[in-house]
C-alpha cells in the first residue's frame, strides 16, 4: 500500500492537546507545583526579597518541577494513541467503527486496514519510521546473471552440512 499525500508525504494523525488533556485525567494536577513556582517568580518581580524562597527550593528542584508538566504532556500525547478503544483512521483519526476491513475512510478517502490500525495504536513514531523506511528504499526488480553453476565443486562443511 504506498500512499502519498499533497505534498509528497503521508498524514499520519496524532493526538492534539486537547486529546492528550483528556488522557492526562488526573495527571493534570502534576502542573500544580509548576504553577506554583511559575506564580514565585511572578512575585519576584513585584517584591525582590522573595527570592530567598528560590533559594531554600534549590534551583535542581525548582528545575524538576518545572519539567513535571511537559513530561506529563509528552507522556499523553505518546500514549493517547493507545487510549483509543476504537478503529480509527491512521491518517486523520476519523473513528471507523461498522466498516469493514480493507475499505478506505469515508473522511480522507486512504485506504486501511484493522491490523495497521493495532500496529500503529502499540507504538506510532515507530510505524511511522518503518513505513518511511520501507517506502524510501526502492527494490530493483531486473534479474541479475549469478554465473554459472558449478555441481561438485562444492566444499563440505565440518558440520556435514
Amino acid at each position: 500500500m504506498h500512499l502519498r499525500g499533497q505534498d509528497g508525504d503521508v498524514p499520519w494523525w496524532k493526538p492534539t492537546w486537547r486529546d492528550a488533556w483528556r488522557y492526562l485525567g488526573w495527571r493534570c494536577v502534576l502542573f500544580l507545583p509548576a504553577a506554583g513556582v511559575l506564580c514565585l517568580f511572578a512575585a519576584l518581580v513585584f517584591e525582590p526579597g522573595m527570592g530567598q524562597f528560590v533559594w531554600i527550593l534549590g534551583p535542581k528542584l525548582v528545575i524538576m518541577i518545572l519539567c513535571l508538566p511537559f513530561l506529563a504532556a509528552g507522556y499523553a500525547l505518546k500514549r493517547g494513541v493507545q487510549a483509543r478503544s476504537e478503529p480509527f483512521c491512521i491518517h486523520c483519526g476519523y473513528e471507523l467503527s461498522g466498516l469493514p476491513d480493507h475499505y478506505r475512510c469515508p473522511e480522507c478517502g486512504l485506504p486501511f486496514d484493522f491490523q495497521a490500525i493495532e500496529e500503529y495504536r502499540r507504538d506510532p513514531d515507530w510505524f511511522i519510521q518503518r513505513y518511511k523506511a520501507q517506502h524510501k528504499t526502492t527494490v530493483e526488480q531486473t534479474p541479475f546473471d549469478t554465473g554459472p553453476a558449478r555441481p561438485g565443486r562444492r566444499r563440505r562443511s565440518r558440520d556435514g552440512t
